[in-house]
């Protein structure tokens, strides 16, 4: 279900999400899908992001454009692996060629 999405800017859109005052003063987040989460777990979760985009966008840069290759790079991040797969996935679909 990531056809729409872009997961090399997911961690730019959430972190400019977590400096907008409401969201700042906030305790909780309630996400479009998933459990209820703490500040800690957005911030946690923003720096996970973070190391996804930059692996996956380093992986296209140096390694080609190799689903098993970007996947691969991206494990031991705390993903699940259908994850890891589909933000590959959607990563070689919308990144602009070398």
């Amino acid at each position: 279900a990531m056809e729409d999405s872009y997961p090399l800017e997911w961690a730019t859109s959430m972190r400019g999400l977590t400096r907008r005052d409401e969201v700042r003063a906030g305790t909780v987040a309630v996400p479009g899908h998933g459990d209820v989460v703490d500040s800690e777990f957005v911030g946690a979760q923003v720096e996970q992001l973070t190391h996804l985009a930059s692996c996956l966008t380093e992986s296209l840069h140096h390694r080609g454009r190799e689903l098993e290759g970007l996947v691969a790079c991206a494990r031991g991040l705390g993903l699940r692996e259908e994850t890891l797969r589909a933000a590959a996935m959607r990563a070689l679909e919308t990144a602009k060629p070398a």
